[in-house]
């Protein structure tokens, strides 16, 4: 009889299916960014925030195996202080990730121009 500390990497594997659309959309923007008619900073910018998105994927499914392995291997308390210090690295993956989309999304922009016509004035 199977408990719920018996999990393993295939079942890990397994309750991750809801991250695929996730990861689905993070590598089309990958390939998009690498590939697409766009040049220059923003597509690096774009590129390296998609990338670091993947391997926040990767971490979160790590951390889950970790988790259910080392509660099962050296106890609740070690596995707790180790999820600690993955849920930290996770949490700066997705922010150093989402402020690389941002800086993408402003690289490209100009200084705007000066309104012209009647109404620049007004």
């Amino acid at each position: 009889m199977a408990t719920s500390m018996n999990i393993g990497l295939k079942e890990i594997m397994i309750l991750q299916v809801q991250q695929v659309p996730y990861l689905l959309v993070l590598i089309f923007g990958l390939v998009m960014s690498l590939a697409g008619p766009w040049r220059g900073r923003f597509a690096l910018f774009a590129a390296a925030g998609f990338s670091v998105f993947i391997l926040g994927i990767v971490l979160g499914v790590y951390q889950q195996y970790a988790l259910t392995t080392g509660i099962r291997d050296s106890g609740y308390a070690s596995a707790m202080m180790s999820n600690l210090f993955l849920r930290g690295a996770h949490i700066a993956i997705r922010v150093v990730g989402f402020g690389l989309l941002i800086a993408a999304i402003f690289a490209g922009r100009r200084e705007p121009r000066p309104a012209r016509g009647p109404y620049a004035g007004s």
